[in-house]
């Protein structure tokens, strides 16, 4: 059985688990695969291969994601990893994945609420189309301050990371490294956030696309996502925490 396959019977025997955590939430869930080498967390290990431990995962609230390095084995030999968060990812181990155990919290919008906001390891992967010339993603507060924007200009060939609090303007961080990814317009893209405790870690299409400092006291004043640009049918299709 191959990766692929066991990916799917773990979205299967998930579904099966019985929630008895009253705080383990009802909404839809979903386990996604990504490549890298995730580091920090608490983690456990699991001597139990990837089905078993993803069952593990899956009944435990805290439990965000499941590694198996090197696992191809479909008989539960294999030595996994269930962790609680991820506070980096290493993109450049394309071997190696893991899956993200994640919660679909807004479907097809220009913005998304996080009303618990958010803390150190939580991972924020949006599937969003990128077809305007500029495009932009904002990190917004409860009083409407932007402590990280990120501005992809197709135009200009780069990428511009700042923040706006009290309708002040930060210092602008600037990345015009075209080997470092893609800087095409394309139907749609996948933008992953690793919230870190002093930093953001921003990923476009599993390449590591800005590294920016937190500017507020807290990431948990951070209550929703906006994404815009000059065209009006901009949208976030997709967003999973």
């Amino acid at each position: 059985m191959n990766r692929q396959a066991l990916h799917g019977c773990l979205l299967y025997l998930m579904w099966s688990i019985p929630f008895t955590t009253s705080s383990c939430s009802l909404d839809p869930i979903t386990f996604m695969p990504i490549t890298g080498m995730p580091a920090g967390g608490s983690c456990s290990s699991s001597a139990h291969g990837l089905l078993t431990t993803g069952v593990l995962c899956a009944s435990r609230p805290d439990c965000k994601l499941v590694f198996c390095p090197g696992c191809n084995s479909s008989d539960g030999s294999c030595r996994c990893v269930y962790c609680n968060n991820v506070l980096d990812l290493n993109t450049d181990l394309s071997e190696s994945d893991f899956v993200f155990k994640a919660q679909l919290i807004a479907g097809v919008s220009e913005k998304v609420l996080l009303p618990d906001g958010l803390v150190a390891g939580d991972i924020i992967i949006m599937t969003a189309t990128l077809q305007d010339l500029v495009v932009v993603f904002s990190l917004v507060t409860a009083s409407d301050d932007v402590p990280f924007y990120l501005e992809i200009s197709f135009m200009a060939s780069t990428v511009i990371s700042n923040s706006l609090i009290e309708d002040v303007e930060g210092e602008k961080l600037v990345t015009r490294d075209r080997s470092n990814f893609d800087l095409e317009k394309s139907a749609s893209a996948t933008v992953m956030y690793i919230v870190q405790d002093s930093q953001f870690k921003v990923f476009l299409d599993n390449k590591l696309l800005s590294t920016f400092p937190l500017r507020v006291s807290s990431p948990s004043s951070i209550t929703k996502i906006e994404i815009s640009s000059p065209n009006e049918d901009q949208r976030i299709l997709t967003c999973y925490k």
